[in-house]
């Protein structure tokens, strides 16, 4: 029995294109994320280190965001500069 010609073409294009998009979405979630952090992903905005860079670990800190007046601690890894991290709600 032969296979139609449409189900062959079919089976010629799925796997390839199947291989591209899930290719491309595991790229996608690795690539690194500016702006505030959210669940430990991505950078601090620029303003949060700004706004630690004169003050110690553990330090009080203010920054204005899109989001209004944002008040944390400056805290970073180690070997990274310090930002400041919003007080938990």
């Amino acid at each position: 029995m032969r296979t139609p010609a449409l189900l062959r073409s079919t089976r010629q294009w799925t796997a390839p294109l199947l291989i591209v998009l899930s290719t491309t979405g595991a790229w996608a979630q690795g690539q690194p994320q500016d702006g505030p952090r959210g669940k430990g992903e991505g950078r601090p905005p620029a303003e949060a280190i700004a706004a630690c860079k004169s003050v110690e670990s553990g330090g009080t800190c203010t920054f204005s965001s899109p989001k209004g007046t944002v008040t944390g601690t400056c805290d970073g890894p180690e070997g990274k500069p310090l930002a400041c991290v919003p007080a938990s709600k």
